[in-house]
């Protein structure tokens, strides 16, 4: 049994109350025992790690919705003359400044696979704790194309063995890459229900996908034991 005190810091403990001064936290094998200022914590009779929060705040991790940690900047060029193994490398600095900056869940809504998530769960590599969508879907022509009239195709996900291209239409060529996309380890759906402004051939204002469409999305989806499904959207 460890024992671990934060100490000289401002609490915060999420659930509205106001901030308490020269307050702390005591944790017992990674768990949370008691909060509340330091004088009124009742240590126990046995080895205490202690942790100088400096004045700082000492409050619960926050969580960042909507991050793409393998997509770094726009530059299309670089890009495509960049392996694209190298963007899983490149992504260990993001994902190290996140979690040090107090983030400590995210939800990577398009690029990161299932590799990315269990590097960080079995300690190989720091980062937040991860919800991945693997890839976003979208129609022919939408959001998630990136074909352009030359023939050329600058997708900023390209399909991998881990991660299936995002592309369909049609209720049933959606129902089988919701699949895919489970199959590949997604923990939450990610769709594009409207243009925007990097895909060359649509419109933020442009509405993507059928009703039909985006109801076998959810349908799909909650039969994995409720998996939700998010939305870029825009217009």
């Amino acid at each position: 049994m460890t024992y671990s005190l934060i100490h000289n810091g401002t609490v915060i403990d999420g659930n509205g109350r106001s901030p308490l001064k020269s307050g702390a936290v005591l944790i017992r094998d990674n768990k949370i025992e008691q909060v509340g200022r330091k004088s009124d914590i009742r240590l126990p009779n046995s080895d205490i790690t202690m942790i100088d929060a400096h004045g700082g705040f000492i409050m619960p991790g926050l969580i960042d919705s909507h991050v793409h940690f393998v997509f770094d900047g726009i530059n299309f060029v670089e890009g495509m003359n960049t392996p694209y193994s190298l963007n899983y490398y490149k992504a260990i600095a993001p994902m190290r400044r996140t979690l040090e900056a107090g983030i400590t869940s995210v939800r990577d809504a398009g690029g990161a696979d299932l590799g990315m998530k269990q590097a960080v769960e079995q300690g190989i590599i720091a980062g937040p704790r991860m919800q991945i969508s693997i890839t976003v879907l979208s129609i022919t022509g939408g959001h998630g194309d990136s074909w352009l009239p030359s023939g050329a195709d600058m997708d900023l996900f390209p399909a991998t063995p881990g991660r299936p291209s995002g592309i369909c239409d049609g209720v049933e060529e959606v129902r089988k890459k919701v699949r895919e996309v489970l199959r590949a380890g997604a923990d939450i759906i990610k769709v594009c229900s409207t243009g925007g402004v990097l895909s060359p051939t649509d419109h933020p204002e442009f509405t993507q996908f059928s009703p039909e469409e985006l109801e076998v999305m959810v349908q799909e989806a909650a039969y994995r034991r409720g998996v939700k499904v998010m939305a870029h959207a825009q217009g």
